[in-house]
């Protein structure tokens, strides 16, 4: 299509009548148009080598095979959809996604009708998985809760350690009673009585104080102690 609109291009009869005569330029917006569509398509990946040739061939296959067994498709068939599907994505990983239209089209209608018509398509969920999620979002919360129970414990705990240790190091009443005691100066449980004086120290008086003249009183003296002793 490039080639013979090129030729137009450069015919001067085609140009003169169909080029450049009015505002729309119809000719030329209509070539504008089927060359981007030709492009988003990737039409010429239709015609590079014979990738469609195979792909239809895979996809007659599978259809006659779906046609002869109805109702048991989704067991006699799996092993064309699996090689039609397996070339497909081989294809689409080497051309980077730029696959013909017609086999992207031709593949999206066959998935749609293998997984959404014959309901053939039954996924597998990992139910190991599942239930390791769960289990982890069940856990979180008792774990934390169980933190921090455990750590308003222990902060209760030392809170209770720290106001009883100055209670336990101050001395006790009694303790200071008794140490108030012992510093008292020691004192004979028995009373004190006056000293009597012996015989011996009555002579010895009487003899000291006729020594001094003052025999009389003396005497007088000595003689009132004896009358007490009697």
């Amino acid at each position: 299509m490039q080639d013979m609109y090129s030729l137009m291009r450069k015919e001067d009869n085609c140009t003169e009548k169909f080029f450049d005569k009015d505002r729309i330029n119809i000719v030329s917006t209509t070539q504008s148009i089927l060359t981007g569509l030709w492009t988003k398509a990737y039409c010429d990946d239709c015609f590079h080598g014979n990738n469609s040739d195979i792909f239809d061939s895979k996809r007659i296959n599978l259809e006659v095979c779906l046609r002869e067994n109805k109702g048991k498709e989704c067991v006699l068939c799996l092993t064309d959809y699996l090689d039609l599907n397996e070339f497909y994505v081989d294809l689409d990983k080497q051309n980077n996604g730029q696959v013909c239209y017609d086999m992207q089209d031709s593949m999206n209608r066959t998935r749609v009708h293998w997984s959404k018509d014959l309901d053939c398509c039954h996924r597998k969920f990992d139910m190991l998985l599942f239930l390791i999620t769960c289990g982890i979002v069940v856990l979180l919360p008792l774990l934390f809760y169980s933190s921090t129970y455990a750590l308003t414990k222990r902060q209760e705990r030392y809170h209770d350690i720290l106001t009883e240790e100055p209670r336990y190091n101050a001395p006790s009443t009694s303790a200071m009673a008794s140490s108030s005691v012992a510093d008292l100066p020691s004192t004979s449980s028995t009373a004190t009585c006056p000293r009597v004086p012996s015989k011996k120290n009555i002579i010895d008086i009487e003899e000291y104080t006729s020594s001094d003249g003052d025999d009389e009183y003396v005497e007088a003296k000595t003689t009132k102690t004896r009358n007490k002793m009697a």
